[in-house]
């Protein structure tokens, strides 16, 4: 009876760190990411990059939501599509990794109109390292959202943990093929968003910068807070091209 009572104790502390890690990490527990050091059971060629679409057994972080192929595709002229698509009575995210970690560098991701996102979806464009928890997962973010609120501006700058005033820069991006980046270097994130070249936002964040370590670059497309879109459609935004250009040696 004690080993059986010690087996159950055991069995209900492993459940409670898989359901907390599945509620807070950007990958469900049954995703193949290139932290796990296995082949993804789906992949893509994006910007020339390999990526790994996440891809759920039910609803996981962010939102939460369920992930799935079915919201990703590369079209012939190389652009990424990511979509919230309904499917079973549910709606499905999308969601594409990096295999690559990149380290200190300028980010930019060039991304088509998203004027018309719906206000309930969410695109994340950033960086997470599953493996560090104690470096609040080396997230730095570009989103473009209103949270579900329409009066809400649609787009911020962010250094985690959020919750800290100034690890938070919110902005409103206009219509128009838009330009998002950020530069990495020791103690400094450099974020910058254009529209049709006209610089519209600039921020350089100072404090709480992480350190690389083994994050990979990730771009996601979700709801908040599980919401259905508030038109009952489905979403797309369409991003022509991702790139990286490392720290130059002088820096």
């Amino acid at each position: 009876m004690k080993r059986l009572s010690q087996f159950k104790w055991l069995l209900a502390a492993v459940l409670s760190v898989l359901i907390s890690l599945a509620a807070r990490s950007q990958v469900a527990v049954r995703t193949l990411t290139p932290h796990d050091g296995e082949s993804a059971p789906q992949a893509i060629q994006f910007s020339g990059f390999d990526w790994l679409v996440k891809s759920s057994h039910g609803s996981v972080g962010p939102g939460p939501n369920v992930f799935a192929m079915d919201g990703v595709r590369v079209d012939p002229q190389g652009r990424l599509h990511l979509s919230i698509v309904p499917q079973g009575g549910h709606w499905i995210c999308s969601e594409v990794i990096s295999k690559r970690s990149f380290g200190y560098g300028t980010y930019r991701f060039v991304v088509r109109e998203t004027a018309n996102l719906d206000m309930n979806a969410v695109l994340g464009l950033f960086t997470w390292d599953t493996s560090a928890s104690e470096h609040q997962y080396r997230e730095v973010d570009i989103e473009l959202s209103r949270w579900g609120d329409a009066e809400n501006q649609n787009a911020q700058f962010v250094v985690q943990p959020f919750v800290r005033t100034e690890n938070l820069n919110r902005f409103e991006l206009p219509p128009g093929r838009a330009v998002l980046s950020f530069t990495w270097s020791p103690g400094r994130l450099l974020c910058r968003a254009s529209v049709y070249s006209r610089v519209i936002r600039e921020h350089l964040f100072t404090q709480g910068v992480p350190a690389p370590g083994h994050e990979n670059v990730r771009m996601n497309l979700w709801l908040y807070r599980s919401l259905p879109p508030a038109n009952g459609k489905p979403v797309e935004v369409v991003i022509d091209r991702f790139e990286f250009l490392p720290e130059s040696k002088g820096n």
